[in-house]
């Protein structure tokens, strides 16, 4: 089995796990949902869309199977390939939106080059790193399209000024979506509008 066929079938199997974990979990939100006041009839319906939010990004999209068959192709060195896979595979399945994330990043199967380039800069432990961020989502947003060409210290960087000049970080990535990181003058810039 090939390095990518075996990437496939790990975050398949994870998927399908927490898929699992996630079906019983809605199924009790709506037998608590039928008896409940209005106030709590809202609270349970913004639950279980969440759970079913997460069912719906675990499944595996058409351009991340695009995207990592052109790795491969991209990657004609057996070792090279192994690392690779083994980040992509950290990144999607220890960030809260999994695929998304990667495909939000590299959101065309023509950037997988630029993937490659991109992942072998950072180690397996600054990936997991960078996937557990609860920032993770806000920082894809702006970075979407553009892939991780900046360091895990830009990335944290940027956070920490973001959390210094008192910015909602989600105003920030959709003020910077498919920008990249913006720089402390364009943050102080958003500080003052």
């Amino acid at each position: 089995m090939t390095v990518m066929l075996q990437l496939f079938d790990a975050i398949d199997s994870v998927y399908e796990e927490r898929k699992e974990n996630l079906t019983p979990e809605i199924d009790h939100l709506k037998s608590q949902q039928k008896g409940s006041s209005d106030r709590d009839y809202h609270n349970f319906k913004d639950q279980i869309e969440k759970k079913q939010n997460a069912i719906n990004s675990l499944e595996r999209r058409e351009n991340f199977n695009t995207l990592i068959q052109k790795t491969q192709t991209e990657l004609s060195d057996v070792l090279a390939m192994e690392e690779i896979a083994d980040k992509i595979q950290t990144f999607v399945l220890h960030s809260p939106r999994g695929l998304r994330s990667l495909t939000s990043l590299y959101d065309k199967p023509k950037y997988a080059k630029r993937m490659i380039r991109h992942f072998s800069q950072y180690s397996i432990e600054q990936i997991e790193e960078l996937a557990k961020m609860p920032e993770l989502p806000s920082i894809t947003s702006m970075l979407s399209g553009r892939g991780l060409y900046c360091s895990l210290e830009e990335i944290k960087q940027c956070i920490f000024k973001i959390k210094e000049l008192g910015l909602n970080i989600q105003t920030v990535a959709t003020a910077y979506s498919r920008q990249g990181l913006p720089s402390d003058a364009q943050l102080h810039l958003l500080k003052t509008v």
